[in-house]
């Protein structure tokens, strides 16, 4: 049950450009887990930064290999070998670019009621909140490489990936 803040290696490894380091400063941390249990360590020390949204501490986690159930419009049921978890979808803030968005995925990824589908890498945000932490889906990906030529801080962090992976499998 690992949790690795990955933003503070990308500080910590690299030489972030200033407006990287601004960004990082101002958003929330990016974390890899292992396993889905391993956000249990949020209850005991929570994300440092807050959301903008609801102000609780938040971050963004990175897992991969999930499987992910639709359970309703958006709520979905993610598991791996941990553990089970309930997950709303919320790849954007907007509601009509959320349902776009969820529509898309669900097509791409064949997401259904009567089965899991297995995926790749998932983004996800955790609020942490009174009893238990609330998680919502921001991106499903199938680990293509991005098109674009520049990168953003979120390509970058996810670079590291493959580094943290292959050490704690």
């Amino acid at each position: 049950m690992t949790l690795i803040n990955l933003t503070e290696k990308y500080l910590s490894s690299f030489n972030p450009p200033p407006y990287e380091r601004i960004r990082t400063v101002f958003g929330l941390d990016y974390y890899w887990a292992s396993s889905l249990s391993a956000i249990e360590n949020f209850k005991e020390n929570p994300p440092k930064k807050k959301s903008k949204l609801n102000f609780k501490p938040s971050a963004y986690i990175i897992i991969e290999n999930l499987e992910v159930k639709n359970l309703s419009f958006s709520l979905l049921e993610i598991k791996d070998m941990t553990m089970r978890k309930i997950a709303f979808w919320m790849e954007s803030d907007l509601p009509i670019l959320n349902s776009l968005y969820y529509l898309r995925a669900k097509k791409e990824f064949g997401l259904n009621k009567e089965s899991y589908v297995l995926v790749p890498l998932v983004l996800l945000q955790y609020w942490q909140n009174d009893e238990e932490g609330l998680l919502a889906i921001r991106l499903l990906d199938k680990r293509t490489k991005p098109k674009k030529e520049k990168k953003s801080l979120k390509d970058k962090i996810l670079e590291l990936l493959p580094e943290f992976s292959s050490s704690f499998t």
